[in-house]
């Protein structure tokens, strides 16, 4: 069926271009920002969470393994950007919120993350910029249901 191939030729561009930026921003961070994507991440999702995040909160959301959340909120800790208090009800979850510092480190490695996406996009013209903030607002909406 060609329709396959071309929708399986997508979507391993759409990957390659994914893991490429990844890669090339990854690099920009550890020299202008006092943390790594994926800290970035761990920090965007609990500043724009209106609800308690725990850290299965985090590991549900991140499709990962509850260990691979300990070591990342490790490594968050040891910037001073989390802290945790124990959650009402439940004495094995502690509820994370962001310090100061986590919110300053978050503001500005958001700020370099969106001059990144800029530049990356500046070849782009505005319907395209369109159809993918429309794509890929329906692919984070289906990885968060």
């Amino acid at each position: 069926m060609p329709s396959d191939d071309v929708n399986a030729r997508i979507l391993v561009r759409l990957w390659d271009v994914a893991a490429h930026s990844r890669r090339r921003i990854d690099a920009s961070l550890n020299t202008r920002a006092d943390c790594t994507l994926r800290q970035f991440v761990i920090l965007d999702l609990i500043e724009s969470t209106v609800e308690n995040v725990t850290a299965a909160n985090l590991a549900r959301r991140l499709s990962c393994s509850r260990a691979n959340i300990t070591q990342l909120l490790r490594e968050v800790r040891q910037h001073r950007s989390l802290t945790l208090t124990p959650a009402y009800g439940d004495a094995r979850a502690e509820i994370m919120r962001l310090t100061e510092n986590g919110r300053l480190t978050h503001r500005s490695t958001g700020r370099l993350l969106a001059d990144e996406a800029y530049a990356e996009l500046e070849a782009l013209d505005v319907d395209e910029k369109q159809r993918l903030v429309t794509v890929l607002g329906k692919l984070a909406r289906s990885r968060a249901g």
